[in-house]
């Protein structure tokens, strides 16, 4: 096995790629500025690939950018392989950097294949705002109901403390009214002498009808109070 890679490794025998080109400036030069700004940008990709992936821990399938990564910097080390084998015949290093970009690039894409129907699963940016839109009508409305409830709340408390203001004030105007008529009765009721009305034969009658009218006179003034709280 040694012997073996120290073979595909021996470059002894092997000539630059240069010597292909004649060594001819114009071509040896448009092969290496070329190569070069290639991997440059190759090499440029990843760190942009991996300073996104790591600020943004949220994304789901960020294995798919480090993968990404790897397949692009591999393709960019072959470019840097082609400008060395101009004047150093290392081919054998060239192809094992062509079999790792090999490995990487089948590794990417036997993952992006099975990946693809997740992804096209996913939300387009129109279903979102349009999704985005619909929320905020929906808590709109929600805040409107809220706002209806708490009036309606308020009108059946105001409803409520009205009628037991009504009910209150109802109460006391039967005391009250009830109070002379009480009054009136047990004082009469005494068996003592001087009793107004004792010996006239229509005194009852009297009574009942002094009686009846300070009562009607207390329930109309009640009557006038109320009705300016119900109207």
């Amino acid at each position: 096995m040694l012997s073996f890679l120290e073979r595909i490794f021996d470059s002894a025998d092997l000539a630059p790629h240069g010597i292909c080109l004649l060594w001819r400036p114009e071509l040896i030069w448009l092969h290496v500025l070329s190569d070069s700004v290639t991997a440059l940008a190759y090499f440029s990709i990843p760190i942009a690939l991996a300073t996104f992936v790591s600020k943004r821990s949220d994304i789901e399938f960020g294995w798919v950018f480090w993968a990404f990564a790897v397949f692009i910097m591999a393709c960019g080390a072959t470019h840097v392989m082609g400008v060395w084998t101009l004047w150093y015949p290392d081919y054998a290093a060239e192809g094992a950097v062509k079999a790792l970009t090999a490995l990487a690039s089948i590794t990417t894409a036997a993952g992006v294949w099975p990946l693809l129907p997740k992804v096209l699963a996913l939300p387009s940016p129109e279903q979102l705002r349009h999704a985005n839109e619909e929320f905020a009508l929906v808590l709109r409305d929600i805040a409107a109901l809220q706002e209806r409830i708490k009036l309606m709340q308020d009108e059946a408390a105001a409803r409520v403390a009205e009628d037991n203001n009504r009910s209150l004030f109802l109460l006391t105007m039967v005391t009250v009214m009830a109070l002379p008529i009480n009054l009136i009765s047990g004082l009469f009721g005494m068996n003592v002498g001087g009793i107004p009305l004792a010996e006239h034969r229509s005194g009852f009658w009297i009574m009942v009808a002094l009686i009846a009218s300070l009562t009607g006179a207390i329930a109309l003034l009640a009557l006038r109070r109320l009705r300016p709280r119900q109207d």
